[in-house]
This record gives structure tokens, sequence and C-alpha cells, in this order.
């Protein structure tokens, strides 16, 4: 099994690998083609997408993985259906109930009204409900190499759409329809790819009932990432502006897709070790579980090192340099750790999950909600936008610190949490000194900076593999694992 899961592995990050290179093109071309002002209402936007996504779905696709796997092809079927309509007939109503607002609306994501935007909106937030439960069903079908797949093709699709828009039209509204075409173009494809047919879609109210008694307690937890993740825009907009959006948008992107490292396979892994839970096989779940969170440490925080020592070079790579600022180094630094420790409770939420703890693990992220817009409201009038990284650092660590303390004791975590702590602050302390006292002054080219960036990054790897956080025996298990274990 976990064999199979090491192929879905480097197929994950070889895709993922492609997708920043195609994002951080994407980026590139929207900050030359748009002005500040209509990146930032971009930024605004997808945010805003999103969170209505998040809201409206009821994390019922979240509950569809935990449970579905295990059904039959016929209960799969059904499943499927019955979460595709629901959600569907949940996103008309939203739609509806907002349509009378949409001038304040429109006013506020993107600063001037446009029934063009709206209706892009819209779109995109109806086509993205049938394209992710397209890719849920093939996850818990089994069919986790063309989730990957079809992941990087809508993704060069959407990069080629999106920057045709922007390039064409010149405004917002063009990279918007861009989207809106790309989305269009791979729902149709990949039904047909994978023989869809929603004139056979089936309802059934007892199956969304019982997903929506383990999906309406996660509720809170989407809600409060939403919240500490993106939140900030908003209020960086009401006191500086669109085109500080913009900025903050650009330097937060790179340090927050660390998180990527283990959410490329969260799903897969979630998979996986509930079948291993549900057979009471509690010691290989507790090897995983200890393996992984080693293991995301260890590759994130050597990341994080390089780009924190390479913030100023990268922010220009992928914008210009009206994007730069003071204090940028800071901000991927706080960014970064942010990232590391909402990608950490990733995984630990998931020992909630099996345990279906669920309502322990709200708590932990309305706490962490509140404290973030607290610290966002007292921060960011005072000290503009690193204020506004320092609030998403404390508010992601505050949760992975909660819910690291009150998880489920069932399964046993062997983790050296102090090492990993001296490791993280060494390591990113460091990165940073460079950032603040080398990078800025002395490699005034781009091309340097990079090289000696990824250099910090290699020495940040090699110090993780010496004081042992992950050990090549542990490596070469994953990869020549043939059979399940237990």
């Amino acid at each position: 099994m976990f064999s199979k899961i090491f192929r879905i592995a480097a197929w994950s990050y070889i895709t993922q690998a492609a997708s920043m290179i195609l994002l951080v093109l994407q980026v590139k071309a929207l900050t030359r083609w748009l002005s500040v002002a209509d990146f930032g209402a971009w930024s605004q936007i997808n945010v805003f997408i999103f969170f209505v996504n998040l809201l409206v779905s009821f994390n019922l696709g979240h509950g569809f993985i935990r449970f579905a796997s295990s059904y039959a092809t016929c209960d799969k079927e059904t499943c499927f259906g019955s979460v595709l309509i629901f959600q569907f007939v949940a996103h008309l109503i939203a739609l509806a109930a907002i349509l009378p607002l949409r001038d304040v609306l429109m006013n506020f994501l993107s600063g001037a009204v446009s029934d063009s935007v709206f209706w892009a909106i819209a779109s995109l937030l109806l086509i993205t409900v049938v394209y992710n439960n397209i890719q849920n069903y093939l996850l818990v079908s089994g069919r986790e190499l063309q989730v990957v797949r079809q992941n990087l093709l809508r993704l060069l699709v959407d990069v080629a759409c999106i920057c045709a828009g922007a390039y064409l039209a010149g405004r917002l509204w063009g990279a918007l329809w861009g989207g809106v075409a790309s989305a269009a173009f791979c729902v149709i494809l990949f039904s047909w790819l994978n023989r869809i047919d929603y004139r056979k879609l089936t309802y059934s109210s007892a199956m969304i009932r019982q997903l929506l008694k383990f999906s309406l307690p996660l509720m809170s937890v989407t809600i409060a990432y939403w919240v500490i993740s993106s939140s900030n825009k908003y209020i960086i907009n009401a006191y500086l502006g669109l085109e500080a959006v913009g900025r903050f948008s650009v330097a937060n992107r790179l340090p927050m897709m660390l998180v990527t490292i283990f959410t490329v396979l969260s799903t897969i892994f979630l998979s996986n070790v509930s079948r291993l839970y549900d057979a009471q096989n509690f010691d290989r779940v507790s090897h995983w579980f200890s393996f992984v969170i080693r293991w995301y440490w260890h590759l994130a925080v050597a990341g994080a090192a390089g780009l924190i020592g390479g913030s100023r070079a990268l922010t220009l790579i992928v914008s210009t340099k009206e994007y730069l600022f003071d204090g940028l180094p800071f901000v991927y630094l706080t960014i970064a750790l942010g990232s590391l420790c909402f990608g950490s409770f990733q995984i630990i939420s998931r020992l909630y999950e099996l345990e279906k703890a669920v309502y322990r693990s709200s708590c932990t992220w309305i706490l962490s909600m509140l404290l973030n817009i607290g610290f966002n409201l007292l921060l960011i009038p005072r000290y503009g936008l690193v204020g506004g990284a320092v609030a998403t650092c404390v508010s992601l660590l505050s949760a992975f610190l909660v819910g690291i303390y009150f998880r489920p004791r069932r399964i046993a975590l062997s983790v050296p949490w102090l090492k990993l702590f001296v490791y993280t602050a060494v390591t990113l302390f460091l990165a940073w000194l460079y950032a603040t006292a080398v990078e800025n002054r002395y490699l005034p080219k781009i091309g340097w900076s990079i090289l000696m960036s990824a250099a910090v990054s290699v020495a940040a790897l090699a110090l993780g593999f010496l004081i042992r956080l992950v050990t090549w025996t542990e490596i070469m298990e994953l990869v020549r694992e043939r059979k399940p274990s237990g």
C-alpha cells in the first residue's frame, strides 16, 4: 500500500514543483499587465471565492473522502451525486441571497461596481463545486494518480487562460473570465474522460445527513482557517488600500506555499491511515503519523530558510520593484513560520478526525480565529503589512500548540519536539539574519541571490539529516514496502 503512496507522492511533488513554477509565472504576468490595485482586487476576489466555496459546501467533500473510501461502488456513486447536488443547490441559494448586495460587494472587492466581475465570480463558484466533486470521487475510487494529472492539467489551462485574458483586456475582468473559460473547459473534459453522466445522478438525504454529522462540526475549522489566512487582506484594504493588499499578496504567496508540502498528500494520507485505523492497526498508524510529522517539518523548515534568505530576489522574480517594502524578510519569516505550524496542525487534525473528536479540533480553531482578528485589528493600523504577517503567525502557532496538547492519545507520537524546536529556531533565525544583513545589501543581482538562498536551503536540509530528524532507513522503508503492513 505505501509503495503505491510513494509513487503517488513522487508524482504529486513533481506536479507541485511544476505548479509552483506556473503560479510564479502567472503572478509575474498579472503584476505586469494589471495595476497594483487591480492585482490587489484579484487577490481579494480569489480569497472571497475560496471562502464562499468553504462556507456553502458545508465541508461535505471532507466527509465524503473520510467515509466513502470504504463504500461499495454503487454507494460511492450515490454519495457523489448526493454531495454534488446538495452543494450546487446551496451555492445557487447563496448567490440569490447576495444578488441584491452585488454593487456594495463589488465596490469593496474590486474598487468599482462591475456586473461583468460579479457574474464571473458567480460562474467560478458554481463550476468549482463540480470540479472539486469530480476530484473527490476519483480519490475515493482509488484513482489518485488521475487526480494528480488532472490538477496539473487544470493549472496549465488556468494559467494560460487567465494570462491571456489579462493581456488582451488589460483589466481585472479579463483575468476573471479567462479563469471561467479554463474552469468550464476542464470540467467538461474531465467529466468526459471519467465517464461521469450527470443525468444519472441520484440523491440520498440519508447519506447527506450522515455526512453532515461529521462535516458540520468541522465548519468552524474551515471558517477559522479562512479568517486566519485570508481576512487580513480585507483589514489591510480598510486601513491601507488595495495597493497594500497587492503587495501583501505577493509577499504572502511563496511562504504560504510551504503548506502544500503536506497538503498535496493530505487527503490521500487520510484515506490510507483511515483504513489502517478502522482495522485497529494502531501501531502502523502511529508509525506513519510520527514519520510524516518529522518528514514534513524537515522539508518545510529547509524550504522556509531558502525563501527567507532570498525574499527580496524572489519578490522581484514574481513581481516588480513596486511590490518591495520595508520589513519584507520579516514578513517572509513570520508567514513561513505560520505556514509551518498550519501544515503540522493539518497532520495532527487527522488524529481528531480518526477519533471523531472534531468538536475539540473546532474549539482550537475558534480560539485561534479570535486571536487573529484581535491581533489584526491591533497590529495592522500600527505596523502595516508586518503587523498582518505577525498576526497570522501568532494565530497559526497557537492553533498548532493547543492542537498538540489536547490531541487524542490512542495513537502515540514518537516525535522529538525539543529537537524540532531548536532546529526551527536556529535555522529560520540565521536565514532571516542572512536576508537582512547580506542579501539586501551585497547581492544586488537576482541570480546570485537565488543561488545563495538555494545554498541556505540545502544547508538547512543537511542539518536536519545530521541531527537525524529523518533517517535514510525510514525513507527507504517507504520506497521499498510492497505489501500492506498488518
